[in-house]
């Protein structure tokens, strides 16, 4: 029988690295980047409740602006907080030139 080997979703583990690496005041300086942006305008009452850096990128997916295959919105936070570092790290580990 062959044994169950769990698949990584690429993207998710990209996630999760970048938001280990965001410190708490860049993730401010992303929500402030982030308010009243995508259809349902995130509000910044919204904006206060996210603690981490993946609570973000979880707001931003279900707002649609942020997914495997959507990620520019991502790398203009990242060059916005001057975390090039993490963009490359993105590129990378998404197969972007």
């Amino acid at each position: 029988m062959a044994e169950f080997e769990p698949t990584v979703d690429p993207f998710k583990s990209c996630l999760h690295t970048i938001a280990r690496n965001i410190d708490k005041d860049e993730l401010k300086q992303m929500k402030g980047l982030c308010r009243g942006i995508g259809p349902d305008k995130i509000a910044k009452a919204e904006l206060e409740k996210i603690k981490t850096a993946m609570d973000l990128f979880i707001k931003l997916q279900e707002q649609g602006l942020l997914s495997q295959y959507k990620i520019s919105l991502l790398q203009n936070l990242l060059d916005e907080i001057k975390r090039t570092d993490l963009i490359e790290e993105l590129k990378k580990k998404m197969n972007i030139k």
